[in-house]
């Protein structure tokens, strides 16, 4: 079965259904006005990510630390309300 499987698909294949029903689903549909939105809080969660990974280096996390991780998270919080 796995044969007849990996006979028929391809990653390649796949990738491009994949690509093809995203791309279809977003052009037929509103869901583009609202792109934006979501990607700038995407790009804003990363952001907060990225800075998270560079404070946890040292393995612990004090309390200045935590109260920077909470005034960093409420505007993203905000603007994820925001966007529902």
């Amino acid at each position: 079965m796995k044969t007849i499987i990996k006979w028929f698909l391809s990653a390649k294949k796949l990738a491009k259904w994949s690509a093809d029903g995203v791309q279809t689903a977003i052009n037929s549909s509103s869901l583009s006005q609202y792109a934006d939105k979501y990607g700038e809080v995407a790009k804003r969660i990363t952001e907060v990510q990225t800075w998270l990974v560079e404070m946890l280096k040292d393995g612990k996390i004090d309390d200045i630390e935590r109260a920077e991780i909470e005034a960093r998270l409420v505007p993203v919080f905000d603007k994820l309300l925001e966007v529902i």
